[in-house]
């Protein structure tokens, strides 16, 4: 296919424990974060990191003991998690009596920062019979546990899940019991985001660095912290007041868009609910639409078109426009591109008859138009 053109291009140091079972003296080193700070304490290794600033200010308060065994890239299994949430927060009273796990035996290396953080709020769902503490969490369950321990109030003037879609690129792929929480911390500004700021990445496994960030922004916000500047904080200041598709996004937002095209149709999804099912024109011989997973890349209405072999543009709203007015694209070699777009062709539907392109309907390319996001999957298969 041709090019759409006007397109929009596109180790731990010990985490108060070391993350591995701690000993007394270890514990002993640790205070919390009303302590002086210490500002002689430099992290070693990590001088061009992103999130130098966030894990320094936990040194200087000795809420991490820096040396050269830090992995700022590390995942954080929910016990690790349990220990930097006790040690960070001993000011949080608790607010329920505890309870027995049945896999944290009594001499379990972090028994009793599982126990604080239950009992001070952080943890909360409807299995509370097992812990599963070598389990690695996710961003979205640390942000939940962080926001439902800290029991911050929320102070949006417009539903949570359209101000994250205003927010982020992937707020699609929230969980639906992580918005509240998120929209609160986002609201705190509390959350951080490297490399975009505008993804959120929320079912990616949490790292130490990440960590280290949300835990300082939640201290800071507390008051326990100075306030750190960085232009990888999310906050209001992100909202996309020009999107006048966020209502209908947010209601209906399509995450997944799988092709066969053995059967020639796209299945869109909303999470695991099937929305519903669209005919499709794949390519033909020689000209096979491209197989894999991928993410949409541009969203384009009404582009023009390049034709890849003599050069010609043709502008946007011609009737010998191929795009028809709409243009999905997912794939590309830095040359060609791939795409759902819209077809006068309607009798090519349903048939192996484009160059590699997803040919739709008008009517169904428009219908799911303002409903895809870039954090919509692509899955093509044959």
């Amino acid at each position: 296919m041709g090019l759409p053109q006007n397109s929009i291009h596109s180790c731990l140091l010990s985490f108060v424990v070391t993350f591995i079972p701690i000993t007394g003296a270890i514990a002993q080193n640790v205070t919390n974060p009303n302590s002086e700070p210490n500002p002689s304490i430099l992290v070693k290794g990590l001088e061009k990191h992103w999130a130098k600033s966030f894990i320094q200010g936990l040194a200087n308060r000795n809420l991490i003991s820096p040396d050269q065994s830090f992995q700022p890239d590390q995942k954080v299994t929910r016990a690790e998690f349990a220990v930097i949430i006790d040690r960070s927060f001993p000011f949080k009273p608790a607010i329920r009596q505890a309870i027995a796990f049945n896999d944290i035996p009594a001499n379990f290396w972090a028994a009793s920062s599982i126990q604080n953080a239950y009992v001070k709020g952080f943890w909360s769902g409807t299995d509370l019979k097992s812990f599963r503490p070598q389990e690695y969490l996710t961003r979205s369950q640390a942000m939940m546990a962080i926001a439902n321990g800290l029991n911050l109030p929320i102070n949006l003037k417009q539903d949570p899940k359209r101000f994250l879609f205003s927010i982020y690129t992937d707020a699609a792929l929230i969980p639906q019991a992580a918005i509240a929480s998120i929209a609160t911390l986002t609201e705190k500004q509390i959350i951080v985001n490297y490399p975009n700021i505008r993804e959120l990445n929320p079912n990616a496994l949490i790292t130490r660095a990440e960590l280290a960030a949300l835990i300082y922004q939640s201290l800071a916000h507390s008051g326990q912290l100075p306030k750190i500047s960085s232009n990888l904080i999310a906050s209001n200041s992100l909202l996309n007041a020009n999107n006048q598709n966020i209502d209908v996004a947010a209601k209906g937002i399509i995450t997944h868009l799988k092709v066969s095209l053995r059967r020639r149709e796209v299945v869109a999804y909303q999470g695991d609910k099937k929305l519903k099912t669209y005919p499709l024109g794949v390519g033909k011989a020689g000209w096979e639409t491209p197989t894999g997973s991928y993410r949409v890349k541009q969203i384009i209405r009404d582009p023009d078109w390049k034709n890849p072999f003599t050069g010609d543009v043709i502008k946007a709203k011609d009737p010998d426009n191929p795009l028809g007015g709409f243009w999905i694209g997912f794939w590309t070699n830095g040359k060609e591109w791939s795409g759902f777009h819209a077809t006068s062709q309607r009798n090519s539907v349903g048939r192996a008859s484009s160059h590699g392109c997803l040919r739709m309907y008008k009517e169904d390319i428009k219908a799911i138009f303002s409903l895809v996001t870039p954090a919509t999957i692509v899955e093509i298969k044959r």
